[in-house]
């Protein structure tokens, strides 16, 4: 009853409120954000090196006179339905006129969101203008702590087509909006006035070069038909009926957030408050870990593959991290690795106890491990075993036989708490997963 809708792809996306936009996007816990994200688009907070994800715009609307639509007295024949078999956004009412509203993240086109607005308006000063919000520093969720720089915007508009580029201390996203209307620049602020009848507005981040033709030129019926057989073809090789009714609903959302969360290109995963940019703005390996355990358990093995490429791309950074923080050879993956510029995080020393939990790096282990238990697949194992080897050699150099002939996983830096989850999965590693002799024997 508190969330707002999420919309997504594990690349952009974000909450949507109950006008089909984004109306509230400083509220906090437990309403969560109403902001649009993108994956790439994060900040260096200088004094700390923590890094996090800034939300890269924030969609509203208004009425062409300027008053509000946030005006629920005089709504009639409201519906809103997140439709979790296909990822599709549908808000309808009626406000001095009907209105509907579709949203979708495309699943086979990382960076693409597509909105389309039919809307037949009383009277022309009640035509509805869409505003997207391009500065969004100051409404990094606050409870972090760590204050982004003022992020710098360049705009190249012309006619239904925006250029953007939001440019943090640490990248430069490039971006775009297409609209079937014109679109007129006011400050930070694109308005684009709506006709009386269907709209399209396309948001674009030029996410790995390949879709922007299809993204721009598609027309939205074939967009909808290639992203909801996408959602299609998952459910299908992943459905379970339960008898009842609670454990059902309970497996058709997190289905459903699986499929938002985890792309179908390599990426980051999004874990655990993916674009709503609520409470974090970064990743755990733990999160990652719970959730990536359910894309086995569904038969995403595909996504499941993608979102490991992550983990053993950045294992370079993560052995040069171990030696340079905690003195020991091998791979720790820290709570809360870095988005890039390994080397100037926590570059003067760790500035949360939260990344020495020494259980982190057995999360990311276990991932590669329990991947192969369910689907036997060697090549795989034998791709991402670097993985298991330098996490294996990370705890082989901090364990010690104590008095008791038994032996403790401990090291001097260690902080934190290691919540009793943690341990278990590092019994688990400890159990299966040795370097000397049950791995290289499978290879």
């Amino acid at each position: 009853m508190h969330v707002p809708p999420y919309i997504a792809n594990g690349i952009i996306g974000g909450c949507f409120d109950h006008m089909g936009f984004q109306s509230l996007p400083r509220k906090g816990v437990p309403n969560g954000r109403t902001v649009f994200g993108y994956i790439g688009h994060y900040y260096m907070h200088k004094p700390t090196t923590r890094q996090a994800q800034l939300p890269l715009a924030y969609i509203q609307a208004e009425f062409a006179d300027g008053s509000t639509i946030l005006n629920m007295m005089d709504v009639k024949d409201y519906r809103q339905e997140l439709d979790i078999y296909n990822g599709v956004l549908t808000t309808h009412y009626d406000l001095n006129g009907p209105t509907t509203i579709t949203a979708f993240a495309h699943q086979t086109i990382p960076g693409l969101f597509v909105m389309k607005i039919n809307r037949k308006s009383n009277s022309p000063e009640k035509e509805l203008v869409v505003k997207i919000n391009c500065k969004t520093a100051s409404i990094q969720q606050a409870n972090i702590g760590w204050p982004p720089e003022p992020v710098k915007i360049q705009y190249k508009v012309k006619g239904k087509v925006a250029d953007i580029v939001s440019s943090t201390n640490m990248v430069n996203t490039k971006w775009m909006v297409i609209a079937d209307n014109p679109i007129q620049q006011e400050g930070d602020v694109l308005n684009i006035r709506l006709k009386n009848e269907e709209n399209l507005i396309k948001i674009f981040v030029r996410h790995n070069g390949n879709d922007e033709a299809e993204a721009i030129e598609a027309s939205y019926t074939a967009l909808l038909k290639s992203h909801t057989a996408e959602f299609e073809n998952n459910w299908e090789r992943s459905w379970v009926d339960f008898p009842e009714d609670k454990a059902h609903h309970i497996w058709n959302r997190a289905n459903y957030y699986n499929l938002s969360n985890f792309p179908v290109v390599p990426a980051k995963a999004l874990i655990p408050t993916g674009m709503n940019t609520n409470i974090w703005g970064f990743t755990f390996p733990q999160d990652v870990y719970y959730v990536a355990e359910n894309l086995l358990r569904s038969g995403h093995f595909d996504r499941y593959k993608k979102s490991m490429k992550y983990w053993l791309d950045i294992l370079p950074e993560v052995k040069k991290y171990s030696l340079r923080t905690m003195d020991v050879e091998g791979g720790f993956y820290p709570w809360t690795p870095p988005f890039g510029e390994w080397d100037e995080f926590e570059k003067n020393g760790v500035v949360g106890n939260d990344s020495y939990e020494i259980h982190n790096p057995a999360y990311v282990s276990a991932m590669v491990w329990h991947y192969y238990q369910r689907t036997g697949d060697k090549e795989f194992l034998t791709e991402y075993f670097p993985i298991m080897e330098e996490v294996w050699k990370f705890y082989s150099n901090v364990i010690h036989k104590n008095a008791r002939g038994t032996f403790d996983v401990d090291h001097h830096k260690l902080q934190g708490k290691t919540k009793p989850q943690g341990w278990k999965v590092l019994r688990t590693c400890f159990a299966h997963v040795t370097a000397q002799s049950i791995v290289p024997e499978i290879l």
